[in-house]
């Protein structure tokens, strides 16, 4: 990968054209056409794969090659010059089929306008197994994408992809990320039915508060909804009980509270204003 700095520094540029013997078109950028000539010569340009052919095929001596501009600048204004020239002769050939050109981008050492094979795909999906990403990477990778929006369209597209898809789709401990099974589930519901608070059940099953009310609101585990007995409204709430949604509205959002305790909006506020009249409270 090119630092910041290489991106920077000045340097002689060439920006050529190599049309082979069919006439095809090869739009290309150097700081030192020399030796690119000379890859070019070894056939060291495997990763241009309809220039690779050509040049297998028909050999360099029976390309002819053109100079389109020599400049002296950086690497972004060369970027942006190979650019033009792709574009200017519409030799994109993963664009511009009917062009019949020889560059597989737009150019400016990207892969824009590039359009992946299932054979690249199937390739760059086995070059991905068994790596293992540091801690460092991983974190920087997060900090990365901060703040970052998903388009609308990209949330479709994914919500499409995901349809049927029994990989996505799998519930419960079917699916390889959950670390809790049916039986902890259940287990689980029967003590809460039984009186069990979630912070008890929490340091019992080692899990979350959050993620136990979840299970308890039916956000998660949603299959087992229907076997938790509902707190009735009718009863008064406990001191403790009071306190404890105190607690839990430091870190979980309002609605799954309200779920959980089954309670009401304007309940919950006096709680949390403390406005709760104590002559309501049982101890």
């Amino acid at each position: 990968m090119r630092r910041k700095e290489d991106f920077d520094k000045i340097k002689n540029w060439v920006v050529y054209k190599l049309i082979n013997p069919t006439g095809r078109i090869y739009v290309g950028q150097s700081d030192n056409f020399t030796k690119r000539l000379g890859d070019y010569g070894r056939l060291s340009c495997k990763n241009q794969k309809i220039l690779f052919n050509s040049l297998s095929k028909y050999s360099l001596e029976n390309h002819t090659i053109e100079i389109l501009e020599e400049f002296v600048g950086n690497q972004v204004e060369a970027n942006l010059r190979e650019i033009y020239w792709i574009d200017f002769y519409k030799c994109n050939y993963s664009k511009y089929k009917e062009y019949n050109g020889m560059n597989l981008t737009d150019g400016g050492y990207g892969t824009s306008g590039y359009r992946f094979t299932e054979e690249d795909k199937e390739k760059m999906s086995k070059s991905h197994i068994g790596i293992k990403h540091s801690v460092e990477w991983v974190r920087k990778s997060a900090d990365a994408r901060k703040g970052m929006k998903m388009s609308d369209e990209a949330r479709a597209n994914m919500s499409k992809a995901g349809r049927g898809n029994p990989k996505i789709n799998l519930r419960g401990e079917k699916n390889g990320m959950s670390k809790l099974t049916e039986k902890i589930i259940l287990e689980i519901i029967n003590r809460y039915n039984n009186g069990e608070n979630i912070k008890e059940l929490s340091i019992a099953f080692n899990i979350s508060n959050s993620h136990l009310s979840c299970i308890i609101s039916g956000t998660k585990w949603s299959q087992f909804f229907h076997l938790i007995n509902k707190r009735s409204r009718s009863l008064k709430l406990t001191l403790e009980v009071v306190n404890e949604i105190k607690e839990k509205s430091k870190y979980n959002k309002r609605g799954i509270i309200l779920k959980e305790y089954n309670i009401s909006r304007s309940t919950y506020d006096r709680i949390i204003n403390n406005k709760h009249l104590n002559k309501k409270l049982t101890v």
